[in-house]
């Protein structure tokens, strides 16, 4: 499910929520069996135990609380979340219709592969991004595209850096920062203070709640209740897509929605 959002300078987000196909249902006999789900207590403060004779994994050196790692089989693991993200987007990456743009901000880069993708689909802008880690080059990097290690609200507030001034990018982009995002309002409010007027914002976000026959069924699921109580501690926000029409509107967007698309004016 997606919302398109729109403001009188034409900056647009999409949130991307998706759900089970219709007619999926999430069944507790067969093939879908849930027996028995055995949680252990996690001491938070200790990076999670790893394999004799695997990687180590690495971690960014932020106070941002993502808590996943970015050594290589994480590379891999989000290369993979891509191509099923682009499937559930039926074979788009972006949804902005963008014509000539020419500078685009990627945040939460991640491998760098839609970074890379954007340079391809438009060799005249100059693509910028993005990460809180270092950015790997597993893909071949077009000359228009640049990774930088930092954080974009920083960066925006700041001003400390020209690359990153207000008003001059046609195109931000996010995918699935809801793991690290403490602040929603805070980034919304700064990506548009990026944007020059006829600008575009894409935030792509889902939920982490399960559905039967339309109606929520993870309540009492006891690990589905950890996650949210652990985020709601680290201040993350596990049904960002859901409430990124009230984070939209904290940005000073308004607008009326149907169930395709929001469409927003900047009053």
């Amino acid at each position: 499910m997606s919302s398109l959002i729109q403001s009188d300078l034409a900056d647009t987000v999409l949130s991307m929520q998706p759900f089970p196909p219709k007619g999926t249902d999430v069944q507790a006999n067969g093939q879908h069996e849930i027996d028995k789900v055995v949680i252990s207590p996690v001491d938070a403060s200790q990076p999670p135990p790893h394999k004799a004779g695997a990687q180590k994994p690495t971690y960014h050196e932020t106070a941002v609380p993502y808590v996943i790692p970015n050594n290589a089989p994480e590379h891999a693991r989000l290369d993979q979340q891509h191509k099923i993200l682009v499937e559930i987007m039926h074979g788009e990456v972006i949804g902005a219709p963008l014509r000539d743009p020419r500078r685009i901000l990627d945040v939460g880069c991640g491998t760098g592969i839609v970074s890379c993708y954007l340079g391809r689909t438009f060799p005249e802008a100059e693509v910028y991004g993005i990460d809180l880690s270092p950015v790997p080059i597993l893909h071949t990097k077009p000359p228009n595209v640049f990774f930088s290690q930092d954080i974009m609200p920083d960066l925006v507030y700041s001003q400390d850096d020209p690359r990153f001034a207000h008003g001059s990018f046609d195109f931000v982009f996010s995918r699935l920062l809801l793991m690290g995002m403490s602040s929603w309002p805070t980034y919304v409010s700064a990506a548009a203070k990026l944007l020059r007027p006829g600008g575009f914002i894409e935030l792509q976000e889902l939920d982490t709640r399960f559905y039967m026959n339309g109606t929520v069924c993870d309540q009492k699921w006891e690990w589905a209740s950890i996650l949210r109580t652990e985020a709601a501690r680290r201040g993350l926000d596990p049904q960002s897509g859901t409430h990124m029409e009230d984070y939209v509107r904290s940005a000073g967007l308004e607008g009326k929605s149907d169930l395709e698309k929001t469409v927003w004016a900047n009053r």
